[in-house]
């Protein structure tokens, strides 16, 4: 059983400040695929739940299906069952070149690690039998897409193609609802209050590029993809930082200084460093925090 689970993250000082993570919708993330079972999948929800209204074998089913435009509520049948939950992403490994060059700014940013048997990473926080909500898991990687109802519906949430099993994923599933912080892209502050989803005294700066929305109105605001529910990490939850090996030297400084206090003193720091013989990274000794 794994001990720790890594995120690789740009360098954003504001990170140690409010140890805030995204929750992502699945418009959000840069897979298309990404909790789109097949039509043989919702073909088996409706009828393992004897639900006749887009027919009553699995061919009329799925020839409706095939009638709908791709991406709108028709194309999932018009249920909401993906639409409240978002995924922060973690990996098993921190050595990763290529996760480095895409999720870190080309080694630029810092890689976080997680103690995954903290209750952050446990804590269950579905409603009755959705106890996938709230527990980090593994994400399996595949050739076809999911194509029948196994154990749980949330399923689709934790399978990719295999083309990014080298990315080795575990996905923490959380309510966008229940999220600590909403954020929203300064730029597209118009385009929310032209939706109505709040006024003006709802709204106040929070980073010189982000706004944060204090309330809104209406539930489909989660669906919008710049839309940003975070969730804060409870600090004792981070075991290390890991610097890339092309940091920015006054970022890294000022890093340290502000991991520099009481609350935060077990959290190890490691600076990346390019391997002299091999495509691989090394980890310096701990920096010492003063």
């Amino acid at each position: 059983m794994i001990q720790s689970v890594f995120k690789y993250m740009p360098a954003r000082l504001e990170f140690f400040d409010n140890f805030l993570l995204r929750a992502s919708h699945k418009r959000s993330l840069n897979d298309p695929f990404e909790v789109r079972p097949s039509y043989d999948f919702w073909a088996d929800l409706c009828l393992s739940m004897n639900y006749t209204r887009f027919g009553e074998t699995k061919e009329e089913i799925i020839g409706y299906l095939q009638r709908q435009k791709d991406g709108s509520v028709w194309s999932e049948l018009g249920m909401s069952i993906y639409t409240e939950l978002g995924i922060i992403s973690f990996t098993e490994e921190k050595d990763n070149l290529l996760m480095w060059s895409h999720y870190a700014d080309q080694h630029r940013g810092i890689v976080v690690e997680f103690d995954c048997i903290h209750p952050f990473f446990n804590s269950n926080l579905g409603h009755g039998k959705n106890t996938s909500v709230g527990k980090l898991h593994r994400v399996i990687y595949r050739k076809s897409r999911l194509n029948k109802v196994n154990s749980h519906l949330m399923e689709p949430y934790f399978h990719k193609s295999n083309e990014w099993a080298y990315e080795k994923e575990h996905r923490l599933l959380l309510n966008l609802y229940s999220a600590d912080i909403n954020l929203i892209p300064l730029t597209q502050y118009k385009h929310y209050e032209s939706q109505k989803y709040f006024d003006n005294t709802n709204v106040e700066q929070f980073t010189d590029s982000l706004l944060r929305v204090n309330k809104y109105n209406g539930a489909s605001i989660v669906n919008e993809a710049s839309f940003m529910p975070m969730f804060e990490v409870p600090r004792q939850a981070i075991k290390s930082i890991t610097f890339g090996v092309n940091i920015c030297e006054k970022f890294k400084q000022e890093a340290i200084s502000k991991l520099n206090c009481e609350t935060l003193q077990h959290i190890s720091l490691y600076q990346a460093k390019i391997d002299q013989h091999d495509y691989k990274l090394l980890f310096g000794k701990e920096i010492s925090q003063k």
